[in-house]
């Protein structure tokens, strides 16, 4: 809900969930995950918002939760199966 919020899911894999939920204005969240069994929420409250949750692997859980305004946050997690670069995760969270 809000005005201006940008979110993505990008999965490649199986059983796998990704959520972005976003209430306020100019949230921009994103959740990129290649294995099998992992799971991460993105939760933005307020406004001016910035989240990434990068993970590579199987079994992986990751939550991030911005209540306020003007956060930022980035988390990557890698185990096992064809590891994310930093390089690279950051690259995806910029898109």
């Amino acid at each position: 809900t809000g005005q201006a919020n940008a979110g993505v899911v990008t999965q490649r894999g199986v059983d796998n969930l990704g959520v972005v939920q976003q209430n306020g204005n100019v949230n921009a969240g994103g959740v990129r995950q290649v294995g099998a069994g992992n799971t991460a929420t993105l939760t933005q409250n307020n406004n001016n918002n910035r989240g990434c949750i990068v993970q590579s692997g199987a079994g992986l859980t990751a939550n991030v939760n911005q209540n306020g305004g003007q956060y930022t946050a980035f988390i990557q997690t890698e185990r096992g199966m064809r590891p994310i670069s930093g390089a690279l995760a950051n690259r995806l969270c910029r898109r």
